[in-house]
């Protein structure tokens, strides 16, 4: 039980399994502060050495959310707003037991079909996160314009619009597959 290493700062109990522990070995584990019982089905690697990334710790207390909004569009570079919390979207079907006192998460409900569009996985340093890709997120803000503030969803549409790596076929195809082709247009026409 001593010789097994964890390189990631978070371990899924299927991970364990994988290993070979047992349930009775991962709780002699908890017992002896080696690991952290996160929930049901995530433990903390007490002895992590790495860099932290607070959407990691996001994705270890909510494995089934996804970065979005404020906090996503920060992370590429499309806002310069720094949220005081991060933004996570979650099924509007799910529940969440627990989260972290750091970092402050603020969930997001969002529907089925939104919660699928766009998502991509991060790797880093032995643990993962999935965040909403560029297209996405302008196409959130668009939809979401009067919760998160018109201005700032201009801001975030003007720095896409301003990109090269922006890709307008996919923008335009999550426009109307989320019912925002209309916004979307109206928004471009008066950009450029």
């Amino acid at each position: 039980m001593e010789n097994i290493e964890f390189n990631s700062q978070f371990i899924t109990l299927d991970d364990l399994k994988e290993k070979g522990l047992s349930y009775y070995k991962i709780n002699k584990l908890v017992e002896e502060g080696k690991l952290n019982k996160i929930n049901r089905s995530t433990y903390e690697n007490v002895n992590y050495k790495g860099d932290y990334n607070d959407f990691c710790i996001a994705n270890a207390y909510i494995p089934d959310g996804v970065i979005c909004e404020y906090s996503a569009a920060y992370h590429y570079g499309l806002s310069n707003y720094v949220p005081p919390y991060i933004n996570v979207a979650i099924d509007r079907d799910k529940k969440v037991s627990t989260l972290p006192k750091n970092p402050s998460i603020e969930l997001r409900y969002y529907s089925d079909k939104r919660m699928t569009i766009g998502v991509i996985e991060v790797s880093e340093n032995g643990n993962s996160y999935k965040i909403f890709d560029k297209e996405k997120i302008v196409i959130d803000m668009l939809s979401f314009r009067n919760k998160v503030s018109i201005e700032d969803t201009i801001k975030v549409l003007k720095n896409y619009l301003n990109r090269k790596d922006r890709d307008f076929n996919k923008l335009h195809r999550y426009a109307k597959e989320l019912r925002c082709e209309k916004i979307l247009r109206t928004y471009l026409e008066a950009l450029l």
